[in-house]
């Protein structure tokens, strides 16, 4: 009778640790799982983002075109102007 006892009392902490192997396991599925989720949301968004960025770059240069062409006394003036800017910053 003592033996069985014994024995089972033995089994205690191995199967224990088995089913805290079990558990850790689980959580590292479910962490991973999370930060694949996390991770695919945020390529939507950067993708969105590169999206409308896109966008709007084609936008300012269809509209810098169209100005350039309309008022090409204007677009040199202020390319002029620019240009004066960067080299008063560049000598400091």
């Amino acid at each position: 009778m003592k033996k069985e006892v014994n024995d089972t009392t033995s089994d205690r902490p191995s199967k224990n640790m088995a089913n805290a192997k079990n558990d850790i396991a689980d959580l590292t599925d479910q962490i991973t799982d999370a930060i694949n989720a996390l991770a695919s949301a945020a390529k939507r968004q950067a993708q969105s983002g590169y999206t409308a960025a896109q966008g709007a770059t084609a936008t300012v240069e269809e509209t810098l075109e169209d100005v350039s062409a309309r008022r090409p006394l204007v677009t040199v003036g202020l390319a002029f102007g620019i240009g004066f800017l960067i080299g008063v910053n560049w000598r400091r």
